[in-house]
């Protein structure tokens, strides 16, 4: 009877848009229709798979998929969307991964930016206005120093025995 009826949907969806979305209001980011989404998803009873499936392979539109919200609410940003992924779905925190090795765990610089660049292809629409324009090259420009910090962390660990032996 408690899963039956609309509370339960309603509670969880309110939940899981706090937690992918945070509690502040951001310009592009529909909050509603995320968590409408979500509600949906937990009245019809869709499995977990499902769902982080659906979220992680989200296209088309804001309007058509609300789960690419959680995309919007990142800006596209492979490292933020990295971050978010780890802790989500593989119960860990692998930020502190983004700048060193984990110190108490087997993460490194490498895992994190591996699991980043499962996000560096993603693109938006190319009929955007000027400031979606600009929002698009600061990602990608940062895209690119990320790509060429990991080149120079990488370079630094194959020349220095020291690193080399630490791993």
């Amino acid at each position: 009877e408690l899963l039956s009826g609309d509370a339960y949907p309603k509670y969880f969806a309110s939940q899981y848009t706090s937690l992918f979305l945070g509690h502040e209001r951001t310009r592009f980011v529909d909050r509603n229709a995320f968590e409408s989404w979500f509600a949906d998803q937990f009245h019809e009873n869709v499995p977990w798979n499902e769902i982080t499936t659906s979220l992680l392979t989200a296209r088309g539109s804001l309007l058509d998929s609300p789960q690419l919200n959680w995309f919007a609410k990142q800006k596209l940003d492979a490292a933020n969307l990295a971050d978010d992924t780890a802790r989500f779905f593989l119960g860990v925190q692998l930020g502190c991964a983004r700048c060193h090795n984990h110190p108490h765990d087997d993460w490194k610089l490498e895992d994190f930016y591996g699991l980043a660049a499962f996000y560096s292809g993603l693109k938006r629409d190319r009929n955007l206005s000027f400031a979606e324009k600009m929002t698009y090259r600061n990602a990608r420009k940062a895209r690119e120093e990320m790509k060429e910090q990991l080149k120079a962390d990488g370079n630094k660990l194959r020349d220095d025995p020291k690193l080399r032996a630490e791993l």
